[in-house]
């Protein structure tokens, strides 16, 4: 029996991959233009495919450019927000665990990093207090990074709605906003699938992200 030409309910990226050419052009360009971008769609429509896609296009022909993905799925409060947004943006800047542990150092002053014994992957430990005391030394971590490799950041943060579902969550939403907007080397791609809470987040005059980047809906292929 021959195999089946389409491969369904994983994301893919190479010769899974099909279609999209006019979204990762919209993508590429943003990417190169350091434009905040924002993908809205229904779950299993490709968006994380479209957007690993594009990237791995992307890195193949530019330089100076550091990509970092980062899913927000199973994350359930601020705190877990900040520990796995400034893991992520450390892993995608380093290169192995010793480097991860030097430039932690570095950046995050008194960070304790762990190593998962199963996987080897380092993670950090944030300290409650002092985390949400000066929230704007993790959210800032991106731009700092850049500015220290003198390169180009793109955070490509997928299920971002999920941030609506953590208490006080309009006041995480604008320390996002307020730090994020400064960043001169720092592009953020905010994507995720639950329609309604998407557009309230980036569609409502009055949400802190209203007008954060360009929105792309992205329809069934």
């Amino acid at each position: 029996m021959d195999a089946p030409p389409f491969k369904f309910g994983d994301v893919v990226t190479g010769r899974h991959f099909t279609n999209r050419d006019r979204e990762i052009a919209r993508l590429h360009a943003n990417f190169a233009s350091q434009q905040n971008t924002v993908i809205i769609s229904p779950r299993r429509y490709g968006k994380s495919s479209l957007v690993k896609e594009a990237a791995k296009r992307f890195m193949e022909k530019e330089n100076g450019f550091i990509f970092c993905f980062v899913d927000l799925m199973k994350t359930c409060s601020e705190i877990d927000f900040y520990t796995h947004f400034a893991t992520s943006i450390l892993k995608s800047a380093s290169t192995g665990v010793e480097g991860f542990l030097r430039l932690a150092g570095n950046v995050i002053k008194g960070t304790r990093v762990t190593i998962n014994t199963g996987t080897g992957e380092p993670s950090l430990e944030l300290g409650v207090q002092q985390t949400m005391e000066s929230p704007e030394k993790i959210l800032d971590l991106a731009q700092v990074i850049a500015e220290k490799r003198n390169k180009k950041v793109i955070m490509a943060i997928d299920e971002f709605q999920n941030i609506s579902r953590y208490d006080k969550d309009q006041e995480l939403q604008g320390r996002l906003r307020a730090s994020w907007q400064h960043h001169q080397d720092v592009a953020y791609l905010l994507y995720g699938s639950r329609f309604t809470m998407m557009t309230e987040i980036f569609n409502k005059t009055n949400s802190p992200f209203y007008r954060f980047g360009e929105i792309i809906f992205l329809n069934r292929i």
